[in-house]
Order: structure tokens, then sequence, then C-alpha cells
């Protein structure tokens, strides 16, 4: 009721409304998140597709979409079937576990299996090039009130916060609470969460 009155009497702003660069940023960021979450699912079902040939990489691999599981993976599709050389092609920490290699990638891969891993790093190659494309390394923000950062080292709420307008006076309508009045009292008093030296009163009587 009390902020009622005070938005009826024009002594409350409005909602504070991001410039029209930060909305088409927060979209670009939003649709990055939405991409590199629907390209993390692939990686399990490539798993599950490789255990489904009895190929265990991930007992020894901890990213299979590294470059030594890609390679290998790679190299399956292309109809490399040799556990020694699929094992050979493991890359840095990877070619010490050479042995252990070679027992998980002994399986019964095949071309149906080919032909469903080529899909499934066709689409995750595919969303790969689009969270690159949104990922805008070099892009720089000039908006005022924001400092000149690299995007990916600020998130949606930083920014939003960063082009607030950070004045004294300035405060949206939700930042008036009121108070309940006690019993037998006629009167309830807002006042802001920030500043405190901004006050504001309404009669309810």
């Amino acid at each position: 009721m009390c902020q009622a009155k005070l938005t009826e009497r024009g002594m409350l702003r409005p909602s504070f409304v991001p410039p029209a660069e930060i909305r088409e940023l927060r979209d670009y960021t939003r649709l990055r998140s939405n991409l590199t979450r629907e390209r993390s699912r692939h990686a399990p079902r490539v798993e599950k597709l490789l255990e489904d040939a009895l190929i265990k990489l991930s007992s020894v691999a901890t990213n299979i979409m590294g470059v030594s599981g890609r390679a290998m993976i790679g190299a399956l599709i292309g109809g490399e079937r040799d556990p020694e050389v699929l094992a050979s092609l493991a890359r840095g920490r990877m070619k010490v576990k050479h042995a252990a290699l070679v027992l998980a990638l002994t399986g019964r891969f095949d071309e149906h299996h080919a032909e469903l891993a080529r899909i499934l790093l066709g689409q995750y190659d595919a969303l790969t090039v689009q969270i690159d494309a949104r990922r805008s390394d070099g892009l720089l923000l000039t908006t005022s009130g924001i400092t000149s950062v690299p995007l990916p080292r600020l998130s949606q709420d930083s920014l939003l916060q960063s082009a607030r307008p950070q004045t004294a006076l300035h405060h949206r309508s939700d930042d008036v609470r009121p108070t309940t009045p006690r019993a037998g009292q006629g009167r309830c008093t807002t006042r802001p969460r920030s500043p405190p030296s901004s006050t504001a009163t309404c009669t309810g009587r």
C-alpha cells in the first residue's frame, strides 16, 4: 500500500533497464552458456558408444575429447583397429599409460560404431565453432560505466552492476521496504535499504 502511494506521487523511480548494448551482450553470453551446456552432453554419448564397442578409453583418459582421445577416436573412425597403433597416438602424460591404453582399446569397434561416432563428433565440433564465435576474446567493452576488460572475464551480473548508475538517489521501487506499523498506530514508515539517508513516509489513515 505504501509503495503504491509512493509510486503514485512520483517519489520512486522505475526499475532499472540496462542499455541496449548490455542487453545484447547478455543475450550473447546466455546463448554461449546454452551452447556450452549442450556440447558437454555429447562427451557422455561418445563414451557410451565406445563402451558399447567394448572400448574403455574413459578408464585411462580423463577427457576422451582431449587431444589424445580425439586422435584415437578419429583413427577408429578411419578404420584403424590395432590397439598398439591406437595407443601410440597418445600425447603428453598419456604416453606412459601405453599398456593400459592397449588393453582399453581392444574391442569390437565396427563400421556401425564409426558412423555414429562421426555424427556425434560432427555435432560436437559444430557447437565448438559456435562457442568460439561467441567468445570474442578481443572484444573490449567501451559502454559508459564499464571498465574496458576482455569480455570472457565479465559475467552477466557484473556487467549489469557495472552499467547501473551509481548515484545516491538511484534505487528501484523494490529497494524501499515498508515496516509493519505497531498496534494502535495509523502510520507506516518506509525506509530504503540503501542509502540510509533517504526516507519517505506515508499516512495510512
